[in-house]
Parts: structure tokens; C-alpha cells; sequence
């Protein structure tokens, strides 16, 4: 049994255990806050569930936000762990906007990280497509945490960075760069987004 943010993994799968889940859910949403600033609004953001589908997804409807896992999720901890951890990324600002491709990467590599640190791999599936353009991006981002907990620490939600305020929050970071990442989620980069990082 694997243990991590006082986590001990249980020996059934995901479904079998939504205490575990929603424990896990607690532990997740504190260690997002400490890296990358506290929760805005007032939306409550309800136990996690899970859906027989292959995409999970993040919704607010009034003042609660809902947090639902995809199938592998049910089955697998690890996709558990990297999938509510992605979700709870894009609750921090109480979902008050359409997210950027930032804000998209950001969720991902916070996903990643907490599957690498629980289980050394994540489960890479997850980032496929525009998810994995993201996750590039903003991995160039130089000790991305800390640059995302310093705007938000400004009270700039992540969907709503500016190509100014990411220059400023990551020095080095080109423009061309920060206009990528400041984009809204689904839009496709230009050519030179997908071929400048490796």
C-alpha cells in the first residue's frame, strides 16, 4: 500500500471505495492550494463520481461544482489520482471562465505530478492530443508552480492570464510562448507552438 498526503491506497479499486475517493479528493484540493494558492469564490465542490465514459470533466451549476471521473478512473488509481487532480486545477478559480491552454497544462502537469509521486508513472493516455500540447507548453515554463501560485496570489484566475502577466510571472518566457498558453482551450496553436518545444 502506497502512502502519500497521509493517503493510504486501498487494495480495491476506486469504485469499491468512494470514502477513499473523497478522502482523496480533501488531500488533492489542500496540496493544489499549497502549491498553486488558495480556492477563490464561494462554490462548494462536491464528493467526486464517476461516469461510464472515456472523458471526465469539471461542471458549475449555480454555486457547486461537480467533479466527474472517467472509466479508467473507477478501475485504476493511478487515473484516479491524475484525473482528480487535473479536475481540482480548474476548481481553484470556481470554473468562472472557459480555460486556456494554460490553465489546461497547469492541470495536467499538477495530474502528473501527483501520479508520479504516488505511483513513479502516470498514466500517460490521459494526455493525448491537445491535452499533451498543453501538459509541452507549459511544462517550459520555468518552476511552473510558483510562477501560477505568484498570479494567482495577484488574484488573476488561470483562465484569464494575460501574455504580460505570464512574461512577468516567468522571465525568459518568449512572447510568441506566453500567446500560446494565454489562448483558449481547443483553439490549435500555430505550427511554431507544436515544433519549438521537445
Amino acid at each position: 500500500m502506497l502512502v502519500y498526503l497521509g493517503f493510504d491506497l486501498p487494495d480495491v479499486a476506486p469504485v469499491c471505495d468512494l470514502a477513499a475517493v473523497h478522502d482523496l479528493q480533501r488531500r488533492l484540493l489542500r496540496e493544489a492550494e499549497r502549491m498553486l494558492g488558495p480556492r477563490r469564490g464561494c462554490a462548494t465542490i462536491r464528493p467526486a463520481t464517476f461516469v461510464a465514459t472515456t472523458t471526465g470533466c469539471t461542471r458549475r451549476v449555480g454555486d457547486t461544482i461537480s467533479i466527474e471521473l472517467e472509466i479508467n478512473a473507477l478501475r485504476d488509481w493511478s487515473c484516479c489520482v491524475a484525473e482528480l487532480a487535473h479536475e481540482l486545477v480548474h476548481a481553484l478559480d470556481g470554473l468562472t471562465g472557459d480555460p486556456s491552454w494554460l490553465e489546461e497544462g497547469v492541470a495536467g502537469a499538477f495530474g502528473a505530478a501527483m501520479a508520479i509521486t504516488m505511483f513513479e508513472d502516470p498514466p500517460m493516455y490521459l494526455f493525448e492530443g491537445d491535452y499533451l500540447e498543453a501538459l509541452r507548453l507549459t511544462a517550459s515554463i520555468p518552476d511552473q508552480f510558483a510562477a501560477i501560485k505568484s498570479l494567482r496570489a495577484q488574484g488573476i484566475a488561470l483562465h484569464a492570464v494575460t501574455v504580460q502577466q505570464l512574461m512577468a510571472a516567468a522571465p525568459g518566457l518568449s512572447a510568441d510562448h506566453a500567446a500560446l498558453l494565454c489562448r483558449p482551450f481547443r483553439q490549435v496553436p500555430p505550427v511554431l507552438g507544436r515544433y519549438m518545444i521537445g
